[in-house]
């Protein structure tokens, strides 16, 4: 919208434009009675022609305009003029968090003052009842005293009276939306709280814990898959620190932080080296929440990489988004066996407002996918896994021994989705854990093998089984939707995915 620069918007001059989103672009401007220099964001015409949006913005610019906190960046006019809807805001010169990440990698000091000063700003919005719904690095200024604001809560709405849109209107950034929010859910403050923690996440790994090829296939991998745990991408993040952003991420809103001043405080701990009360450290945490840690090869071989930002606002509607959810996710469609006959219709997957089951139609190309094999460690000389394969709802590999002393397994930790978790391991043909008898399955975390029951020799192989609770037609398709660690006795690990 350059042809805005030039023009005035009531008593506000646009002189020039310094920034521009997926809704609004920024301007740098003037008030004509004041002179007082200040920014003015102008909602695209696309959305500000949309009446009950323009509504809806009006009441809420002024709710937010009565937010006075110094970590918030106040509003001090809105309105509509020549068609156009617009916030205006001081202008302050800095960076925004997103520059900061950019540029470099956070140093401990610096994320814990930014994130206890945006905590403080959303506990402060929340607590009069606001939401803002898209907290991300790039609605987080830093100003010249090195203070982080948080801006943006044009998107907010108040928690109690008309909280719910009619239609299915999702608003937000992918990356940083929480499940609930993705869903199309009623979402209360720990919403936000998610948000802020996939930013801890960023800022710890140098990664976003979801990425998909998609708007849409990124919100449904917030829904439905496990977090990645973040010393796979970060080996030298602490345990604390670790637990804090597994808490603030997990899926299930009751299982956060009670606040965000909880969550800022037990992160002002964890920094030091303390255990939060009523945080688990990962082996248990993960447990604790229902939800499996899950090793994608991207974390490993993109360690330090540079974020993916992607913002959008958009409706969830037609059939268009069934086709894009269709296309971009494949697990949501049955594919066909070699011989051409359907399968039964896969177990339903979660799904964003709009999206309907798929019929099982489409056809996928069997190709065997995993992480190169053999798969072998550092860390375990001699020891390898090899010899990748499945039957059914059941994975294979070998275990192949060549390090001159027996090793036993101890532990595997599985990762996948949390609907089909693993129900029965078996080592040499031996079943070593299962589903117990008349049990609902679910995601494990850590599953403890008997020792006695899982050692290979050395210069011995024995073939390694998981069998799930059902066949999942990714496993064709490479999509590195599954991941398993295989813990040995004295620490040694293999990883592989696929």
């Amino acid at each position: 919208m350059s042809a805005l620069i030039g023009q005035t918007l009531d008593q506000y001059r646009l002189v020039e434009q310094v920034g521009q989103g997926g809704m609004a672009t920024v301007y740098r401007a003037v008030d004509a009675r004041t002179l007082q220099e200040l920014a003015v964001k102008v909602l695209s015409p696309t959305i500000g022609s949309e009446k009950r949006f323009v509504r809806r913005f009006r009441r809420e610019a002024g709710l937010v305009s009565r937010l006075n906190h110094p970590n918030i960046v106040p509003v001090i006019g809105y309105g509509e003029s020549h068609g156009y809807v617009y916030l205006a805001m001081p202008f302050i010169a800095g960076d925004t968090l997103q520059d900061r990440m950019t540029r470099k990698r956070l140093n401990e000091a610096e994320t814990v003052r930014w994130i206890v000063q945006v905590g403080a700003a959303l506990e402060f919005a929340h607590r009069k009842g606001i939401i803002h719904r898209d907290v991300k690095p790039s609605n987080i200024l830093i100003d010249a005293g090195g203070n982080a604001l948080l801006t943006d809560f044009g998107l907010a709405r108040v928690i109690e009276g008309s909280s719910t849109l009619t239609g299915s209107l999702l608003m937000g950034t992918p990356a940083y939306v929480s499940p609930e929010q993705a869903r199309g859910d009623r979402i209360d403050a720990r919403a936000d709280q998610y948000s802020v923690g996939v930013i801890l996440y960023q800022i710890a790994t140098g990664s976003l814990p979801f990425e998909g090829e998609t708007p849409m296939v990124t919100a449904l991998k917030h829904i439905q898959e496990a977090v990645p745990l973040p010393r796979y991408a970060n080996p030298e993040i602490t345990p604390e620190i670790e637990a804090v952003i597994l808490k603030t991420l997990a899926k299930d809103p009751a299982r956060r932080f009670a606040s965000m001043q909880d969550l800022t405080q037990a992160y002002q701990l964890a920094a030091k080296g303390k255990l939060p009360p009523g945080v688990a450290l990962p082996s248990a945490l993960t447990t604790q929440l229902g939800e499996v840690p899950r090793v994608p090869a991207r974390l490993r071989q993109r360690r330090g990489g540079r974020p993916v930002l992607t913002g959008f606002v958009f409706a969830v509607t037609g059939v268009a988004l069934v086709l894009a959810a269709v296309l971009a996710y494949p697990s949501l469609v049955a594919r066909l066996r070699p011989g051409g006959t359907p399968e039964a219709t896969l177990p339903p997957q979660a799904t964003l407002p709009g999206l309907l089951p798929t019929s099982p139609q489409a056809s996928a190309t069997a190709v065997l996918a995993a992480t190169p094999t053999p798969v072998e460690s550092a860390a375990c000389p001699g020891l390898r896994l090899t010899n990748f394969d499945r039957e059914g709802s059941a994975i294979f590999w070998t275990m192949d021994n060549g390090s001159g002393a027996a090793l036993r397994l101890t532990n595997v930790v599985p990762g996948g989705p949390l609907d089909n978790p693993p129900i029965e391991i078996s080592v040499g043909g031996q079943a070593v854990w299962s589903i117990p008898a008349g049990t609902t399955p679910e995601a494990e975390t850590s599953i403890e093998i008997p020792v006695e029951l899982a050692t290979v020799a050395s210069g011995s192989t024995r073939q390694f089984l998981m069998r799930y609770n059902w066949e999942d037609a990714a496993w064709e398709g490479g999509s590195m939707r599954y991941s398993l660690d295989l813990i040995f006795e004295g620490g040694c690990t293999l990883n592989t995915a696929w």
